[in-house]
C-alpha cells in the first residue's frame, strides 16, 4: 500500500515514515502541502495521512484547480 505522508515537524515525519515502514507500507514523506501535491502529481497513493493543522494558503491566486480525484479525510 502506497502512503502519502504529510507532516511538517520533522522529527514526528522521520518518526511515522519509520514506523510505516516498518509495518510494509510504501512511505512517501512531505513536509509540506506544496510538496505532498507535487508527490500526488507524479504518483498514485492509496492513502493519505496529513497534520491536519499545516501551514497553507486557503486560496490560490493563480486559478489553478485541484485534482478531481477524491480526497477522504479522518480527523
Amino acid at each position: 500500500m502506497r502512503v502519502l505522508l504529510v507532516e511538517d515537524h520533522e522529527d514526528t515525519n522521520r518518526s511515522l515514515t519509520q514506523l510505516l515502514r516498518r509495518r510494509g507500507y510504501h512511505v512517501q514523506p512531505a513536509h509540506s502541502v506544496k510538496a505532498a501535491l507535487a508527490a500526488a502529481a507524479t504518483e498514485q497513493f492509496d492513502v493519505l495521512v496529513s497534520d491536519i493543522g499545516l501551514p497553507t494558503k486557503r486560496h490560490r491566486p493563480d486559478g489553478e484547480t485541484q485534482s478531481d480525484r477524491p480526497i477522504f479525510g479522518i480527523a
